[in-house]
């Protein structure tokens, strides 16, 4: 497995999980890390591969030689261990490459730094080489298809295993609290994707009209000052407890968390929170999260990016009965996600070995 570090965010906490299931199956799993000096620990029988080089070719290089004649199947995680995982696996006739993206590419007017235009450019060029792509939604897995030409015979959807916190921690009830206060949680890092001054927005429109709307959120990151201005000038309460890993455990019963992005390839935390017993909110077109919610069931939709409609939504969700949440939050369990991602593993395998006229079928693109 390819990912770029062990710390980060959904993509790197997926790949920790899937390696760890992957040992505790008996499978041989090498963790490799695109991140020089990547101080984190592998989960409990899987081998960590510092890819440590000083340019991209040197990365290439080094997986190569950590592949070859030992593995026989690369999974990577996000665009530039995809990659590097293309490139190290060129020639490589036993080795079966499976890439995942995790999140949609397209970003409309957002500007992308050059470094990013040079890798959107080469994966429009390769991705259709891999034997397997796994995407963690349906839009992700559309946009593969529509944007990167993979065919869609080789794209399948492996839910994430965003269940792992909640097999841990247990059920537990979340009946609204007595002192009638309606918490928007938010636990996710501040970038501009997100759109956290929207939950702002929300709870000023939700204390207009006279509920008592606060903003828990979770994160350490610096954009936590603007945040506190915003809601500030807007009269809206902020508790601000710092990241916690299982933040669901640490959220009050009652509450209801709040995923306003623009674009999103899935949203684990709406996943999380069904299987907590929280309700969620997400904005309808940002599109992968219409895989991590069901509306009525585990929360509700906005259904557009605007506070008067994230409002709505957030009322909506809170009088969502969660009973049912759970059964559908099965699906994202270790146990279903890591069967779905061997099955896809072994079918890629499968592939890579079929006869093709004596050649596989990447070598003609």
């Amino acid at each position: 497995m390819v990912t770029t570090s062990f710390r980060g965010g959904g993509a790197e906490f997926v790949a920790l999980t899937w390696a760890g299931w992957l040992a505790s199956q008996g499978h041989t799993v090498g963790l490799a890390t695109t991140t020089v000096h990547d101080d984190g620990v592998a989960p409990d029988r899987v081998t960590h591969i510092p890819l440590e080089g000083d340019s991209t070719l040197a990365t290439v290089r080094a997986l190569r030689a950590a592949v070859k004649g030992r593995f026989d199947v690369i999974l990577s995680l996000q665009s530039l261990p995809n990659l590097v995982s293309l490139a190290a696996a060129r020639g490589l006739r036993h080795v079966a490459v499976v890439i995942s993206e995790r999140n949609i590419t397209s970003r409309e007017n957002e500007p992308l730094r050059l470094p990013e235009r040079v890798r959107r450019a080469v994966a429009l060029r390769w991705y259709r080489r891999a034997d397997m792509a796994i995407a963690v939604s349906h839009a992700v897995g559309a946009e593969l298809v529509s944007a990167y030409r993979v065919p869609a015979d080789r794209v399948v959807v492996v839910p994430n295993p965003a269940g792992q916190r909640a097999e841990a921690r247990g059920t537990r009830e979340t009946s609204a609290q007595p002192d009638g206060v309606l918490r928007l949680a938010l636990p996710m890092r501040l970038v501009p994707q997100k759109r956290v001054n929207l939950a702002v927005d929300a709870a000023a429109v939700l204390r207009a009209r006279g509920i008592d709307a606060r903003l828990l959120c979770f994160t350490t990151e610096s954009g936590m000052a603007d945040l506190a201005a915003h809601a500030e000038a807007s009269g809206v309460p902020v508790e601000s407890p710092g990241w916690v890993d299982d933040w669901a455990a640490a959220t009050p019963a009652g509450s209801v968390v709040v995923l306003p992005s623009y674009r999103e390839g899935f949203g684990n935390i709406l996943v999380e929170a069904a299987q907590a017993g929280f309700p969620s909110v997400a904005v309808s077109n940002s599109f992968g999260v219409g895989d991590a919610l069901v509306p009525g069931l585990s929360g509700q939709f906005a259904l557009v990016g605007t506070a008067d409609a994230l409002a709505d939504a957030v009322e909506s969700a809170a009088r969502v009965d969660m009973t049912r949440a759970r059964d559908w939050g099965r699906r994202f369990s270790t146990n279903e996600s890591g069967r779905l991602l061997t099955d896809a593993l072994s079918s890629a395998i499968h592939r890579m070995d079929a006869p093709h006229f004596g050649l596989r079928e990447r070598d003609f693109a």
